[in-house]
């Protein structure tokens, strides 16, 4: 079922969007913002709302009054509340089209959506459900770590303090640049997690040891 919804005052579109996922028949809610709105285009674009280019021709003929317009989607299980950083590390929403009946697609670049080379890319996967990983931190390794499938709970900790985060959004994922030490929970049973790392693997960038790494914050 698809929805389309709606609103009157952006800042309430969270609630919205909650509110109509309540609904267990509904996959997705879209809506469109004219061309010329430069405000209501910046809210929804800062805010990571995803871009709809597959409109049905019988909703576009209903608005082909309306002028040009942006459309947007928000499809079950997209994040909707995201911070901007965990542990001083970025939150980052990848760039994501939405197709109607047809899920998402999301994509990355190097030195653009994420600021340095990507050398390898690796992913964890088959894991149990309650089930932990990593323990240990990188002294210059840069990462992005996203969730394509899945939940998996990480845990962060630097400098700045230590803090968590719930991945369960294909298009959002953490960038660390900075030794952090990290744990991983997987909240359910053969979640995969993915990981865009800027070197090559380097047994000597590991910290594996957690009183190690507290020193060598210091």
């Amino acid at each position: 079922m698809i929805k389309e919804l709606t609103i009157e005052n952006p800042s309430t579109i969270i609630n919205e969007i909650k509110q109509s996922f309540a609904a267990p028949d509904l996959d997705c809610v879209f809506w469109c913002v004219p061309k010329n709105d430069q405000a209501g285009l910046s809210f929804y674009e800062e805010n990571g709302f995803h871009k709809v280019v597959d409109i049905p021709e019988g909703i576009l003929k209903d608005h082909e009054k309306t002028g040009d317009l942006v459309w947007f989607a928000s499809l079950r299980g997209d994040q909707l509340n995201i911070p901007e950083s965990v542990a001083g590390c970025k939150v980052v929403r990848l760039q994501t089209i939405a197709t109607m009946d047809s899920g998402e697609l999301s994509f990355f670049e190097e030195n653009s959506d994420i600021p340095f080379d990507i050398k390898r890319i690796y992913y964890i996967s088959k894991v149990p459900e309650g089930k932990k990983r990593g323990f240990h931190a990188h002294k210059d390794l840069k990462q992005l770590l996203f969730c394509p499938y899945g939940r998996i709970l990480l845990t962060l900790e630097n400098e700045s303090g230590r803090e968590e985060i719930e991945l369960s959004d294909p298009s959002v994922g953490v960038i660390i640049e900075k030794p952090t030490w990290r744990e991983m929970t997987w909240l359910q049973k053969d979640s995969v997690l993915c990981v865009a790392a800027s070197e090559f693997y380097n047994t000597d960038d590991y910290i594996r040891d957690y009183d190690e790494f507290k020193a060598y914050l210091k």
